[in-house]
């Protein structure tokens, strides 16, 4: 059950992290002259109203599966684990090592 937990949290994980990627690539193409860490900064806050709502959400809404102690449910606690540890740790990757990578790959051309 954890390995589809995983594959779902990379589903979802790969979907806000190609928002932000591709804001930032538009607005290097419309601002040629605009520096790397500006267009990570706009791209970030544009990609944090759309992957924010979404792992804050879902974290608490699989919570409860975790702490589940029944027979019929006991097998659900792994999917739970993956995707409330996955979707934690994909949304401090996209909010914060992303634009980070983004800038030192970027920032080496300037």
């Amino acid at each position: 059950m954890s390995i589809f937990g995983i594959a779902a949290t990379s589903g979802a994980a790969v979907n806000d992290g190609l928002a932000p990627l591709d804001r930032c690539g538009i607005i290097r193409r419309e601002k040629p002259l605009r520096p790397a860490i500006a267009a990570a900064a706009a791209a970030t806050r544009s990609g944090f109203r759309t992957a924010f709502p979404t792992s804050p959400a879902t974290v608490p809404g699989r919570s409860p599966s975790l702490c589940e102690r029944s027979d019929a449910m006991l097998f659900l606690a792994p999917f739970a684990a993956s995707m409330v540890g996955g979707l934690a740790m994909s949304a401090l990757f996209v909010l914060f090592a992303m634009p980070a990578m983004v800038i030192i790959s970027e920032g080496g051309r300037e």
